[in-house]
């Protein structure tokens, strides 16, 4: 088979690149919406961009990936399965992504147009294929290793087994890359234990945020009856985002006339989706909690209103008119498969952001929320606590508090910081530490962290890899309230509390008080300043630069060597 030599970076005017991005699938998600930012932004400057994935489903996808001037995207491959008999998802995920790899590799030897520069995301074992066969250069955009999500969930023999040489493949694909860049420093730091044949630590890249777009569909406004605290939870409905704490929370918090609305992707075509909804009716019956589902067919048009269904107002055509499943006012909302206008008429009206993953590699939704201008309660890992500033921009649970709580907790509304300023709590909280001491395995400040809209500096916390794995793996059950995930009842009861605190901090204190205005302020500067679009933006275009360079390197050493 014929090998494309290395190529220099185009040259001319324009100075631009032919970049093809490599998706496994691009529905709804926060990967996904990084790609479609990432394609958006390069476009707008120059370079040609095209996206090549396994599945697109026009109905479920982002709206900038349909339409006449969408990002040109090419399915390939979505006639494999993604399961066996309900199983071996991973496996499936594998062969869909290398048949989508196969095929471009193809289409590099047939075509005369082929990418200067591959963008591959998430699945990084077709690297070495892809940088063999077309012998251009490959950017890895690593969101996590998926050795640490998937892992050890086996008990027995046959399971880890199964696992070796998967392990073994992702490690050579990452390592196979040209340039590696990653959404945050604790997943750099993750990579630099899970991967140590890396040739160098990678670059972070964090997602951005960007405004609606000029001719954006107008958002859908929301009304409800009560005009309480509107509690947000934005995640897909799968059991590593740990939506049945928001609920437990939201039920322990007990703020008057205030509203949950549970709103995420939910895929029809995942078991798991189904699975998780119906257990989160299943526990707000257990609690007592009223509650409704809206299917995506009550979501009016983009301009429209929703009135929730406890609102008392005459419903509008078109409107939701539904009623909770004991036929009372509920409490609590479901809004699977929520479009884009209702989002955003969702974060527009919002008190705040309820926020439930563990160790999320970076989690977009925290900071769409701050760039309206919304408060975060979040737990105190992964990206989360490098994005959310404790007491300024949001709440931070404390993982190490949750993890030896054992001595009952006080009223949900008495906060461990109360009595003190928010600068002294925080600076003595161990996750809102300002050491800039940096040991191996650790995500170091950054010299930018004086920014406009930064208040503290960034944690050194070690990372543990023992007990993410640990913690995913046991969130990744199905939920049972006789067994409830991080280890023990009575860790569970902890972090609801202290999820619950940070509500009504939010609900309460902020809501009624004087800060209102300065936390609102501070959302938005930090979302600004810290997870801009043209930022995000600057990081992929140096990375395609670094990356390109040494494409020319390459070229340059080869005609050194002919000459000589």
């Amino acid at each position: 088979m014929p090998v494309a030599s290395p190529r220099t970076p185009p040259k001319g005017k324009s100075g631009t690149f032919t970049v093809a991005f490599v998706h496994p699938d691009l529905g709804i998600g926060g990967a996904e919406r990084l790609v479609v930012d990432a394609a958006l932004g390069l476009r707008t400057r120059g370079h040609r961009v095209h996206i090549y994935t396994s599945h697109h489903s026009p109905a479920h996808c982002f709206p900038e990936t349909v339409g006449p001037a969408a990002v040109p995207v090419t399915v390939c491959g979505d006639w494999l399965p993604r399961s066996i008999a309900g199983s071996m998802h991973l496996l499936c995920a594998l062969a869909r992504h290398l048949y989508l790899i196969l095929w471009l590799c193809r289409q590099s030897w047939s075509s005369t147009s082929t990418p200067d520069v591959y963008v591959v995301d998430q699945i990084a074992v077709g690297v070495p294929l892809l940088r063999w066969a077309t012998g251009k250069r490959v950017l890895f955009y690593c969101h996590f290793p998926d050795k640490l999500l998937t892992g050890g969930q086996g008990k027995g023999a046959l399971a880890r087994a199964y696992r070796v040489p998967l392990d073994w493949l992702e490690d050579r694909g990452t390592a196979a890359a040209d340039e590696m860049l990653v959404n945050s420093k604790f997943t750099r730091a993750v990579t630099a234990i899970a991967f140590p044949k890396l040739r160098a630590a990678s670059a972070v890249v964090y997602p951005g945020v960007a405004a609606p777009a000029a001719d954006a569909p107008p958002m859908i406004d929301v009304q409800w009856a009560s005009e309480g605290p509107l509690v947000l939870s934005i995640n897909r409905f799968e059991r590593k985002k740990v939506l049945h704490l928001a609920i437990a929370a939201f039920k322990e918090a007990a703020v008057p006339d205030a509203v949950l609305v549970l709103a995420g992707g939910y895929d029809p075509l995942v078991d798991e989706n189904a699975a998780v909804l119906a257990s989160l009716r299943k526990q707000c019956t257990a609690l007592g909690l009223e509650h409704v589902t809206l299917p995506p067919s009550a979501y009016p048009k983009p301009g429209g209103t929703l009135y929730l269904p406890s609102t008392t107002k005459p419903q509008k055509p078109g409107s939701s008119s539904g009623t909770s499943e004991t036929g009372s006012r509920p409490r609590v909302v479901f809004m699977p498969s929520v479009p884009e206008p209702l989002k955003r008429g969702l974060l527009a009206r919002a008190t705040v952001l309820v926020y439930t993953p563990p160790y999320e590699h970076f989690g977009i939704v925290p900071v769409e929320a701050m760039r309206a201008g919304v408060p975060v309660v979040a737990h105190a890992s992964g990206g989360p606590a490098e994005s959310v500033v404790h007491l300024r921009t949001g709440w931070l649970c404390e993982p190490e508090s949750i993890s030896a709580a054992s001595a009952p907790s006080s009223s949900p509304s008495a906060s461990p910081t109360r009595g003190r300023s928010p600068a002294t709590a925080t600076s003595t909280s161990p996750a809102r530490s300002a050491s800039r001491s940096v040991s191996p395995g650790s995500w170091p400040a950054s010299d930018d962290d004086t920014d406009a809209g930064d208040y503290l500096l960034e944690p050194a916390r070690p990372v543990d890899l023992v007990a993410v794995r640990a913690t995913l793996r046991d969130v990744s059950r199905p939920f049972d309230p006789a067994h409830p995930p991080f280890g023990s009842a009575a860790a569970w009861a902890a972090l609801m509390r202290e999820f619950a605190r940070g509500i009504r901090w939010a609900a309460v204190d902020v809501r009624t008080g004087r800060d209102r205005e300065r936390v609102r302020r501070a959302c938005v500067a930090r979302a600004e300043a810290r997870f801009g679009i043209e930022r995000f933006v600057d990081g992929i275009e140096a990375g395609l630069m670094v990356c390109m360079a040494g494409a020319s390197a390459t070229a340059s050493a080869g005609k050194r060597g002919k000459v000589q």
